[in-house]
């Protein structure tokens, strides 16, 4: 019997840990819809070759007085080394989900219980909260989950120190966390979780006897002596490079209430559901939803199948697990969990709260939210074991149990569609770039060309302001990078018209615009010579402009107006007119999502362009691309169908194949196919 049961279990076991990786997988799927996020992920992608990483290194350095940057700062370029989107992936994803094993882990070593590990890793996955700012998980990618992964191998080689393996695993567990401290100064504050840990295993009492002292001040001695030299190093650089950032400097005028706000905004950020309500006016305004409202029942139905999928395997594990991760009405391991947490959930914003840059405007999120995480799991972790065991009564713990399980999938399911839906944004964001690249080669942009770039900071999605509008992320800084082209981009039109209004260099103007909420995008390129430039932009005229739109859709409108009543061309096929407004139907026949076409005539102007996917009525339509394979044929039997079953329309057919002298089947393919190629469905 015992072997039976034993085998059940063993089962189970394989069954939730089957459902726990499907509930995993899509936690973290959301990361692969993520690009660059802040202009300083373009700004690293830019700095990324091997020959610059010292110099670089030494500027950043000098530049915010911190040391540890000549040691560290050539990881943020890690992610860069190989131009492929699996490998840039897996450099934002690994380290995440390392972090995740490795924290389990030790909830597994310290609770030596096989379901209460489980059961942190879910209450991950139910809280795991991804926004589109500065971010451990979405921007910087690589470099502080990396620093993550470091310390929970330190607390796991002093655990081994704990559980009786030689002195040298807490030496080198020091050594560890001094190297992941050089992330970031802020990480130094894990020190008192590490203190916390070593007391944990005195009485307090007992602990000043002379062989405990002894024992206490020879294990805490490795961290003491390693802080000591980082905070020497420290202060001794910052005094010879006195720093530019104000991230690191202190508050000019430290106020007690304002570090205790921006703790405040720090901790309640980093809670549970906190992203899905900053977020919901984002959710609410770019939905494509018909009907929208803010009210929790739209977020219910407006979200995914995949959200609901995940919450009601979460909920249904979940249950299981708690029911069976009773530690025998042990209260003494939460209570400590409990206290652990909100020092963990504390402890990495503190830094932040002293800082210059907080004072000015107070923060919402920061790359400290991610180390915050693991607490707020604990936290939650402490309060589910206390209050199952607070009854021995099964039917208060099934209801008790239930209760957690059905709050947290209901929890679940919104974080993981604002999850969803911020990553979309941030996919479309990005979109600008992946533009560019198609475009590139067909627009003929040489190295050393002049061009125009400013329509490209025009970034209409929510999360995108922090990519396009920082500085660093140029549009001219990408191109080197990726395309290795060095470029004079311009993104001030009147700089441009200064430098070059009275020569006949050779000039390229690039308009660009994207829809918010799909992924739809326009490009066009217009070239001249300086000589010929406006004073002002909107004054622009040319008798030829290259467009590339990407899109879904395959039938689109294209509009653009000129100061003529001359005919203009789309791949030499007039468009048609109304006096100076001049527009025509396209469909594409190309595979890919990107149609491109050369609108050519007098005096058009190139800000005028638009694309629409709404047709003109009764316009004509210019085929543009290669018919696909079969397209004729699929598309002839269609509409013969369609005329078959209008008797107006096959009378019609039949006088035409007696005025030509054809059968009535040859008119029929004739009539077909001549709907194929100039109307759209």
């Amino acid at each position: 019997m015992e072997t039976i049961c034993a085998n059940k279990d063993k089962t189970l076991k394989y069954i939730i840990g089957f459902l726990v990786l499907i509930i995993t997988v899509i936690t973290f799927s959301p990361l692969l819809n993520f690009g660059f996020v802040m202009g300083d992920d373009v700004e690293f992608f830019y700095n990324s070759n091997v020959k610059f990483w010292h110099s670089i290194s030494k500027t950043y350095a000098q530049g915010t007085g911190r040391f540890y940057f000549l040691l560290v700062d050539w990881i943020y370029f890690l992610p860069y080394q190989i131009d492929a989107p699996w490998f840039y992936h897996l450099m934002r994803i690994l380290p995440v989900i390392v972090s995740l094993i490795l924290f389990v882990w030790l909830i597994k070593r310290a609770t030596k219980n096989d379901y209460v590990w489980m059961l942190a890793l879910l209450v991950f996955c139910a809280c795991f909260q991804i926004n589109g700012d500065a971010s451990a998980v979405t921007s910087y990618p690589f470099y502080f989950s990396f620093a993550s992964v470091l310390i929970l191998t330190s607390f796991h080689l002093l655990f081994n120190y704990f559980d009786g393996r030689r002195y040298w695993n807490l030496i080198l567990s020091a050594i560890v966390f001094a190297f992941a401290s050089c992330f970031h100064e802020s990480l130094l504050l894990y020190y008192i979780a590490f203190f916390l840990l070593i007391v944990y295993r005195y009485n307090i009492k007992t602990i000043f006897q002379r062989d405990n002292l002894h024992k206490f001040l020879k294990e805490l001695a490795p961290y003491i002596i390693l802080g000591v030299i980082y905070l020497t190093a420290y202060f001794l650089y910052s005094a010879a490079h006195p720093s530019k950032y104000s991230g690191n400097q202190l508050a000019s005028q430290f106020s007690l209430m304002t570090s205790l706000n921006i703790l405040n905004s720090l901790v309640l950020h980093t809670l549970p559901l906190s992203a899905f309500f900053e977020y919901r006016t984002f959710l609410v305004d770019y939905s494509s939803s018909v009907h929208t409202d803010y009210s929790l029942w739209f977020f219910l139905r407006d979200a995914s199948s995949v959200s609901y999928i995940k919450a009601v395997l979460l909920a249904a594990v979940l249950y299981i697990i708690i029911e069976r991760s009773n530690i025998n009405g042990k209260m003494k391991k939460p209570v400590w969990m409990f206290i652990l947490s909100i020092f963990l959930i504390i402890l990495p914003h503190i830094a932040l709260t002293l800082s210059n840059k907080s004072y000015s405007t107070v923060p919402i999120y920061y790359v400290s939210t991610f180390f915050s995480y693991f607490g707020v799991v604990l936290l939650l972790l402490s309060i589910v074991l206390f209050c199952v065991n607070l009854s021995d009564k099964p039917v208060v713990k099934k209801v008790l149990s239930a209760c957690f399980a059905v709050s947290l999938g209901v929890v679940s399911l919104f974080i993981q569609y604002a999850n969803e839906r911020v990553a979309y944004d941030n996919k479309i964001s990005n979109d600008r770039f992946r533009v560019l690249d198609d475009f590139f080669d067909s627009a003929d942009i040489q190295a050393y060309d002049v061009l125009y770039l400013k329509d490209f900071d025009n970034n209409p999605t929510y999360g995108g302001k922090g990519l396009t509008y920082q500085k660093s992320a140029s549009v001219k800084a990408y191109l080197v990078a990726k395309h290795g082209v060095e470029l004079k981009g311009y993104k001030d039109y009147d700089e441009l018209y200064t430098a070059y209004s009275g020569s006949t260099k050779a000039i390229k103007i690039l308009f660009f615009s994207q829809a918010a909420k799909s992924e739809d995008a326009i490009i066009s390129i217009v070239k001249c010579n300086g000589n010929n430039l406006p004073e002002h932009l909107e004054d622009l005229r040319t008798d030829s402009i290259f467009v590339g739109y990407y899109s879904a859709y395959k039938n689109f409108a294209v509009s653009i107006s000129s100061d003529t009543l001359s005919p203009l061309a789309i791949n030499n096929i007039v468009m048609s007119s109304v006096g100076s407004s001049h527009f025509a139907n396209i469909k594409s026949y190309k595979h890919d999502v990107k149609t491109l076409f050369t609108i050519k005539g007098c005096d058009m102007a190139p800000k005028t362009l638009t694309v629409s996917n709404v047709l003109y009525k009764d316009v004509a339509v210019i085929g543009i691309g290669r018919y696909p394979r079969r397209y004729d044929s699929v598309n002839c039997k269609s509409w013969k169908r369609t005329i078959k079953r209008d008797a107006g329309w096959t009378r019609h057919v039949e006088e035409l194949s007696e005025k030509r002298g054809e059968t009535f089947e040859e008119s029929l393919t004739n009539t077909a196919r001549w709907m194929t190629y100039t109307t759209t469905r």
